[in-house]
């Protein structure tokens, strides 16, 4: 089990990404980023642009890319 893991939700209007380490017992928050997205990228749907922007936004914060889980409710899960 890595030591490291990362959470994601995507948001119609922000992106919340945290990154905790575990170490024993205890879990500790390494890095979090609450990015709220203007309106006009809000209304969009996730494509190249936003999905560039919302990356940039990660690395800006430090938070390295590694395996994440990502949280999906509603029509998000209808197929």
């Amino acid at each position: 089990m890595p030591s490291v893991g990362t959470g994601v939700v995507l948001g119609s209007h922000s992106v919340k990404v945290v990154q905790a380490r575990k170490k024993g017992g205890v879990l500790k928050l390494t890095r979090v980023l609450n990015a709220k997205l203007d309106q006009a990228a809000a209304d969009r749907p996730l494509d190249a642009p936003k999905r560039d922007r919302l990356g940039g936004l990660i690395t800006k914060a430090g938070i390295k890319p590694s395996e994440a889980m990502m949280g999906l409710t509603g029509r998000d899960l209808i197929i």
